[in-house]
């Protein structure tokens, strides 16, 4: 019985690796795009880790572009660090991949 635990966690993971593979090709596919931008709000969260093993953390901030539209995306720790609530300056991205954001002033 556990060899068959074993061989569905395997193949789970494989496809959640294809998937992850399949669609991180396809972003990088989209045009990059950069507007200004402002922070409107940042999220920090602290979620159970995997069948609730060990702890990570998500970064994600929304963002406000000129157009009007808001915009999350998940950040990198070091870009969330050096963000704050009302941060105005030029987002760039792609798709739903966070590339810099650049603040003005």
């Amino acid at each position: 019985m556990d060899w068959i635990f074993v061989l569905l966690t395997c193949l789970l993971a494989l496809v959640w690796g294809v998937r992850a593979l399949r669609n991180k090709r396809m972003n990088q596919q989209l045009p990059r795009q950069t507007m200004q931008a402002e922070v409107i709000r940042l999220c920090l969260e602290n979620p159970a880790g995997y069948f609730g093993r060990g702890r990570y953390t998500c970064y994600a901030a929304v963002f406000r572009l000129e157009n009007g539209e808001k915009m999350m995306l998940s950040l990198p720790a070091q870009a969330f660090d050096r963000l704050m609530e009302g941060d105005r300056g030029e987002l760039s991205w792609r798709g739903w991949q966070f590339l810099f954001f650049s603040k003005k002033g």
